[in-house]
């Protein structure tokens, strides 16, 4: 089951810094999404990119990862798919927050959100940071430049 979180509520998952009046969308990811958020505990992870969290598939805002395989997709696994996807399962061992990027979804129609944890305040930074996905910069409008390498047109 999924919960919908308020932003005080939000906040309190989260340190007491980020919670403060002069946080800021860096410092919080509240601040630049805003509610609702969806949380769960140990998500399910499906590659580097995508986690099921309390049964809601979500894509992972602006980033990309190399695929793992998905042979009912006709995906073929990526070099660096088993890292990210280890990764992404580490950074995740605990309880994890989403939330939506807005009213999108992709194109196999998982939310798009922006995830975070207690000690990561941006999984997909993260994952951009350790050099485990690359900014789609089509989609993350260069939210994340400086952090990492860029994805081509096509996400590679």
């Amino acid at each position: 089951m999924w919960r919908l979180r308020t932003p005080l509520a939000a906040c309190a998952s989260l340190t007491l810094s980020a919670c403060s009046p002069h946080a800021t969308a860096a410092s919080n990811p509240l601040h630049a999404i805003g509610p609702p958020t969806l949380t769960c505990d140990h998500p399910h992870v499906a590659d580097g990119d995508t986690i099921t969290c309390s049964g809601v598939r979500v894509r992972i805002f602006g980033i990309n990862a190399p695929e793992l395989s998905h042979p009912d997709l006709g995906i073929v696994e990526e070099p660096g798919g088993q890292a990210a996807s280890a990764r992404i399962s580490a950074l995740t061992r605990t309880r994890v927050s989403c939330a939506p990027a807005g009213d999108q979804r992709d194109r196999y129609g998982r939310m798009v959100a922006k995830c975070w944890t207690a000690t990561t305040p941006d999984l997909g930074a993260e994952m951009i940071r350790e050099g485990l996905a690359c900014q789609w910069v089509r989609y993350s409008r260069h939210a994340y430049d400086g952090l990492g390498r860029d994805c081509g047109p096509r996400g590679k």
